[in-house]
């Protein structure tokens, strides 16, 4: 796929009334009710006229920047869906998001902004076309490819197996992948990104029921006799009390993964661990020499150690000889980054975990529930990302996360976004802007951005 030289000067011409447009526009109803518009451009070949079409690009035109998206709609199986998405998501400067559009099914492709320079409208515009090439002859042949491809009614015979949500199959998931790579896990990111929803979900994509999921939550007084092993309190039949030995949670479901194992290979099956908040516990307290029989290099016989309390088990007990971990037992911890307690995890404990960033970009379809207020929420949530980024000391760590936007449902009477802001985000901001100075005045940048769907200029985010 290519551009002619006259489809070029097309596109700049549209895309140049349009920033005129907006560069001349002063009537605040008209920001309130069309904060973006766009510009549309549909190759050749790639389907029917736009709104019935395989996919088309749009330049989503704003005030401070152009967004350039591509589009596939209509006609597009979930299957399809998955397919464009796969593809796409390979390049990791591009971000696939699937879901409805009135009511249109689509993969959408946000892939290039350029900044707004008014002083030189032909050269924004030339940019943005630029950025639609680039990706043209990156992808251009292969998009074409698979849309010819997908017009063979066989092709669904081929399509792998995907789990009753119609999830991405096993083999795609990139999670996945990296658990099944390492054997332990940590999903950290900013507040409110579902890292353990995500966990779970990566459990049951790996064909794990409820039975084969352990799921604990780390505290300050969680210890080594509630993970591993220790003395309990019994009630004896004189009434006096005594003390006998109980596995803690972990080494309890690590039997049952051994069970599993020692059946045979036509029974074994996977059992993963989920930690939550996994930095909040101390570390060393919790885990004890189970450092070494986690390590991904020790699992199985291999690392059997002798725990504390090893000459109170029983002959009969499956780690009679000294415990492991089984090779069929995945850990996967959460945590947020903006925790104090990131900063004190152990060093060991950080060398046996592969750590994978869960951005709240990453997690938009968290807000599938949310129906018809789903695309208002995205726009809102990206813009006051993007302002929180601008203020000096906050990163995208301090980001906030789709599972707060789904706090909208609370509020199904008369719930809206202003009293999302007011009893969910706005309280969380003044707590991550303690200390600064003039919090008022970014509070208001922020709620500025949080309304109008438009990041805030970093003079406004800082000053």
């Amino acid at each position: 796929m290519s551009l002619t030289t006259e489809q070029c000067k097309s596109l700049l011409e549209k895309i140049k009334k349009e920033m005129e447009r907006r560069k001349s526009e002063t009537n605040l109803d008209y920001w309130r009710n069309d904060p973006h518009t766009y510009v549309q451009y549909k190759p050749k070949n790639c389907g029917d006229d736009w709104g019935t079409g395989k996919f088309h690009y749009e330049f989503l035109i704003r005030t401070n920047f152009i967004k350039v998206c591509f589009h596939c709609e209509d006609k597009v199986d979930p299957f399809e869906r998955e397919q464009f998405g796969s593809l796409i998501k390979k390049d990791n400067l591009l971000k696939p998001i699937s879901g409805p559009w009135q009511g249109i099914p689509y993969c959408s492709v946000d892939y290039g902004v350029v900044n707004y320079d008014y002083g030189n409208l032909e050269k924004t515009a030339k940019d943005a076309v630029q950025k639609m090439i680039e990706f043209e002859k990156k992808y251009g042949d292969k998009i074409l490819g698979f849309i010819k491809e997908s017009k063979n009614p066989s092709k669904v015979e081929t399509v792998p197996s995907v789990n009753k949500e119609n999830k991405m199959p096993e083999s795609e998931n990139p999670y996945v992948k990296l658990l099944r790579n390492n054997h332990n896990i940590i999903l950290h990111g900013a507040p409110g990104t579902g890292k353990t929803y995500l966990a779970k979900e990566i459990a049951e994509a790996m064909g794990c029921s409820d039975d084969e999921i352990g799921f604990v939550q780390f505290h300050q007084s969680y210890d080594y006799t509630d993970f591993v092993e220790g003395l309990r309190p019994k009630n004896q039949d004189n009434g006096q009390i005594a003390f006998e030995r109980k596995d803690g949670v972990f080494k309890a479901f690590c039997k049952k993964a051994l069970e599993s194992l020692n059946a045979g290979i036509e029974n074994k099956k996977d059992y993963v661990f989920i930690i939550d908040e996994i930095n909040r516990g101390e570390m060393s307290k919790i885990f004890g020499e189970l450092f070494f029989s986690i390590d991904p290099g020790y699992r199985g016989k291999d690392g059997k150690i002798q725990t504390q309390y090893q000459n109170l088990i029983s002959e009969s007990d499956a780690f009679a000889d000294g415990f492991y971990v089984p090779k069929n037992v995945y850990i996967i911890g959460t945590m947020n980054d903006i925790d104090r307690s990131v900063e004190s995890m152990d060093f060991a404990m950080r060398r046996r975990f592969a750590f994978k960033e869960v951005k709240a970009s990453d997690r938009v379809d968290m807000l599938n529930k949310l129906g018809e207020k789903k695309d208002e929420a995205i726009t809102r949530m990206n813009a006051l990302n993007a302002s929180i980024e601008k203020i000096p000391s906050l990163s995208r760590a301090y980001h906030i996360g789709p599972a707060y936007f789904l706090k909208l449902n609370n509020y199904k009477d008369n719930g809206d976004f202003e009293q999302l802001w007011a009893n969910h985000i706005e309280g969380l901001l003044r707590e991550y802007l303690r200390g600064m100075e003039n919090i008022d005045e970014k509070i208001e940048g922020l709620k500025r951005a949080y309304d109008t769907g438009i990041a805030t200029e970093s003079s406004e985010s800082q000053e």
